[in-house]
């Protein structure tokens, strides 16, 4: 009914295999069995996050170890019966429907295209891509924190995520994840 969790439960074993010389690029393999009581097909990514993302990123030392990353996308929905604070599809946002199978194909074959990047350690240009896709990339926009409203240009996003924003005054502030919202123009 969308309403009650997946109820479910299992086992797993990994196995992790350096691919890279220097060590810094692994995969993981991992095998596992597990039963699931589920009556619907929509998951919305409550409570942990109610913007439709999960990010956990682990670190070792100053070094990024690992990231589970989950992305829940509406793609046809126009309908919501939920609290969120502002659900949306993409129908809603263009007004045309989306095949979910060629919506996946399509994410699939770019994220693996950038991943095949970075295990080639081309990881300036995955960069670089990244910084010109950027909501407010470029030029200065509306920004709030704890100390209030003010306008500010990104400088750069750090390898640990945090966000480096240019006042036009020059000052220089550092962000770490949901400390700092963007305001719509």
């Amino acid at each position: 009914n969308g309403e009650t969790p997946a109820i479910g439960g299992g086992i797993s074993i990994g196995y992790v295999i350096p691919i890279s010389d220097n060590n810094r690029w692994r995969i993981e393999f991992s095998l596992g069995a597990g039963v699931y009581a589920l009556h619907y097909d929509k998951f919305f990514n409550t409570p942990i996050t109610s913007e439709g993302m999960l990010i956990e990123n682990d670190l070792s030392g100053q070094l990024l170890y690992c990231s589970i990353i989950g992305i829940g996308l509406n793609l046809n929905q126009s309908l919501f019966r939920s609290n969120a604070p502002n659900p949306i599809s993409l129908t809603q946002i263009t007004g045309k429907k989306y095949d979910r199978e060629e919506v996946l194909n399509r994410f699939l074959r770019i994220f693996f295209q950038y991943y095949c990047l970075l295990l080639q350690e081309k990881e300036e240009e995955v960069r670089t891509a990244y910084m010109q896709a950027l909501y407010h990339g470029e030029g200065y926009h509306r920004y709030r924190d704890g100390q209030g409203q003010f306008e500010a240009r990104i400088q750069v996003i750090e390898p640990t995520g945090h966000l480096i924003l240019q006042l036009r005054d020059g000052e220089q502030r550092r962000y770490a994840f949901k400390e700092v919202t963007t305001l719509v123009d």
